[in-house]
């Protein structure tokens, strides 16, 4: 729907904030980094739903397709929240894996023609790595050390470095 791209231009967001790409929603914007995804799910995309399939709140039947799409959506942000927390607990995880499993149901029902593909296979281990690792933001490269992979041949065998990180567990909580 060309509304929902035309609305995404029109959101404000504060600085500091990762912005879209302007051509995004065209075939050829090219890939998201982690922090747009980020923004596009838990902030652009809840103001531009609520925008365009809200106009009377008061009004909205549980029945609507409207109201299932609003669920849905509200899944998705729950789940985008968590996988980009700093902390995490097994309720949390336990809230993803929850959470998931109901936007995956109402996909099927809002969009029967859907198929999966591999990001929603992917995404239903996300728990058992929010398990292993905890917070998946933590596994993030900082931004010296991709500038310093970028500039480092690392085809040269005597150049072969390992960059580790120390797993962590969230069943410590």
């Amino acid at each position: 729907d060309h509304r929902i791209s035309t609305s995404m231009k029109d959101v404000v967001l504060p600085s500091g904030f990762s912005k879209l790409p302007p051509n995004f929603g065209k075939e050829k914007h090219g890939q998201l980094s982690a922090a747009q995804w980020y923004t596009l799910f838990a902030y652009v995309v809840p103001l531009v739903i609520f925008d365009l399939f809200v106009n009377e709140p008061s009004k909205l039947s549980k029945e609507s397709n409207n109201f299932q799409f609003l669920y849905n959506t509200a899944y998705l942000v729950q789940c985008t929240h968590i996988v980009c927390s700093c902390n995490l607990s097994k309720r949390c995880i336990k809230s993803f894996k929850i959470n998931y499993k109901h936007y995956s149901l109402s996909i099927r029902d809002l969009f029967p023609e859907a198929k999966v593909v591999p990001n929603h296979h992917f995404s239903l281990h996300i728990p058992e790595q929010l398990r292993k690792w905890g917070p998946l933001r933590d596994l993030q490269v900082s931004r010296g050390a991709s500038y310093w992979l970028l500039t480092t041949n690392t085809h040269k065998p005597s150049n072969h470095y390992v960059l580790s990180c120390t797993p962590f567990s969230a069943s410590e909580y």
